[in-house]
């Protein structure tokens, strides 16, 4: 059997590492407040201007993506640093690539407490999904003319991709309404006046129910499909990062077979295989990054007593080495007990998934050491389900127990952390 193991870049493990990562932040910085899609125009003036003649876009695949990246940086660099939305404290995205060969970016941002959108009119401040004035605002009407219609469908193209069982998956368009108020479960519903606008494109008539929801700021700046969704509600928290990590595209492919063969093999002619496009070929050579979450999290580990995994060379080391080794006690966990057993001021109410918090995790000599600045990092724990037993009774002991513990307390009871947890508590 072969797997993929979590260092491979977009593999399902990597994915689910990642996802890991991103719950841990929501667990510490409290839930997403906006979601961002940002995706590349192909007519961007930094693009047509290094164009040959009778070239596009899909043509110079190189191009776009360096663009696209340079665009993305200046977006969170406005995000999280000029907070041109509010103060970031924690911000998640990852890039992902359509068929067609355009890159987007997918950006979860939580912001401030003090500047967490709660009512309909701080919605307003930063959201809008009407069509601007064409006298007041030319750039930001085209932009939204050109980037930021949904449609047609629906009667008017039944055959559109978004169309499932004769209805628009995304719910176009959108009924009109005065005034902007928080829905129960999802996105808010955001006003779209019935003024009277509408915009011919294409043979068909678009109004305000056709908007897809942006900042005007951002939108006339960087002149592309920028959708900003404000995610107030609790049970979408899931729902955004599922939808951030949910992988890459695939294609199905049929293999014909040699002529002249008589093997006829109908199940291995047909593979259902990850699809990688010319952008994206592109932007892994560059080497770019596929995502990048703020705060960083450490993944801290998780074993019963004398259980930690090991790793060794099989033709160079002996068992009795290996044992002898001495760095083959050290984890994160089991450094983690060391620093307790020392009973200071730091460890006196520390918990093991804030250990990162304050300590700094030294590879070589494998040790915890006090943070020198406050630039601390989040930890995790790594994850593992119920079925795993004591181990997962474990992993809810160090999330719940403050202060010194050590294995030996564990192994007074052979190892059945859950008697150690029922006597706690």
């Amino acid at each position: 059997m072969s797997i993929l193991p979590s260092s491979f870049k977009g593999g399902p493990r990597e994915m689910w590492q990642l996802y890991q990562d991103a719950m841990a932040i929501v667990r510490c910085c409290g839930k997403p407040d906006l979601f961002i899609t940002m995706t590349c125009n192909p007519l961007w003036p930094e693009i047509i201007a290094e164009l040959l003649p009778g070239q596009t876009a899909q043509d110079r695949p190189e191009l776009v993506a360096r663009v696209f990246k340079l665009k993305l940086n200046a977006l969170l660099h406005d995000l999280t640093k000029k907070m041109v939305l509010g103060r970031t404290v924690a911000f998640v995205y990852v890039i992902e690539f359509q068929k067609r060969g355009l890159p987007h970016a997918h950006i979860l941002l939580i912001l401030h407490p003090a500047d967490k959108p709660r009512t309909p009119a701080d919605i307003d401040s930063i959201v809008c999904a009407e069509i601007p004035s064409q006298t007041d605002y030319p750039e930001l009407y085209d932009t939204v003319i050109s980037c930021m219609l949904h449609g047609p469908c629906g009667t008017a193209k039944p055959t559109s991709p978004c169309m499932q069982d004769g209805k628009c998956n995304k719910r176009y368009p959108k009924a009109f309404i005065d005034e902007t108020f928080p829905e129960v479960d999802g996105y808010p519903v955001y006003r779209r006046r019935n003024d009277g606008t509408t915009v011919h494109k294409h043979g068909h008539i678009f109004t305000n129910a056709h908007v897809v929801p942006y900042n005007p700021y951002l939108l006339a700046k960087y002149n592309c499909h920028l959708n900003v969704e404000i995610a107030t509600s609790i049970t979408a928290v899931k729902y955004l990062f599922k939808y951030v990590y949910k992988g890459h595209d695939r294609a199905s492919i049929s293999i014909v077979n040699h002529p002249g063969s008589d093997e006829i093999d109908e199940i291995s002619q047909y593979l259902d295989s990850r699809y990688v496009s010319a952008a994206e070929s592109s932007w892994r050579i560059f080497g770019f990054r596929m995502h990048q979450h703020s705060p960083s999290v450490t993944r801290l580990q998780l074993h019963l007593p004398e259980m930690q995994p090991i790793r060794f060379n099989p033709e160079t080391e002996t068992a009795e080495q290996i044992i002898e080794r001495a760095d083959v006690h050290k984890t994160t966990l089991n450094a983690f007990f060391d620093i307790c057993r020392l009973q200071t001021e730091l460890t006196t109410d520390l918990l093991y998934p804030d250990c990162p918090s304050k300590f700094t995790w030294d590879p070589k000599f494998k040790t915890w050491n006090p943070r020198r600045n406050n630039h601390g990092t989040i930890g995790r724990v790594t994850f593992c389900s119920p079925s795993a037993g004591e181990r997962y009774h474990l992993r809810m002991l160090l999330y719940a127990v403050r202060g010194p513990c050590s294995f030996e307390a564990l192994k007074e009871y052979n190892g059945n952390v859950y008697l150690m947890f029922q006597m706690l508590y």
